[in-house]
């Protein structure tokens, strides 16, 4: 539901950067037009995209959306395991 609801916003603004926030907390999935692939590839480090809408705020999109979880960036198993303990309370 939630990915159906950003690929919309994506569809009816295709140039913007979709970033989903929960409570004024921004979370992931974001999703990045094409025009940026080049800045995206070109990342070094664990930056992720954060870096590429910062340059770009201009080209942001906010969309609410009603899950926490969201707001979890989950690169390793330490991610995983911090997700899990929280979603089990």
């Amino acid at each position: 539901e939630t990915i159906k609801y950003l690929m919309n916003c994506f569809y009816e603004k295709t140039d913007s950067i979709i970033v989903p926030i929960f409570k004024e907390q921004r979370g992931t999935p974001v999703i990045f037009p094409k025009k940026f692939k080049y800045e995206l590839l070109n990342l070094k480090g664990d930056t992720g995209g954060r870096q590429i809408i910062g340059k770009h705020m201009d080209a942001v999109t906010l969309a609410e959306v009603r899950e926490e979880f969201l707001l979890y960036d989950v690169d390793t198993e330490e991610d995983y395991k911090k997700l899990i303990f929280v979603e089990d309370k």
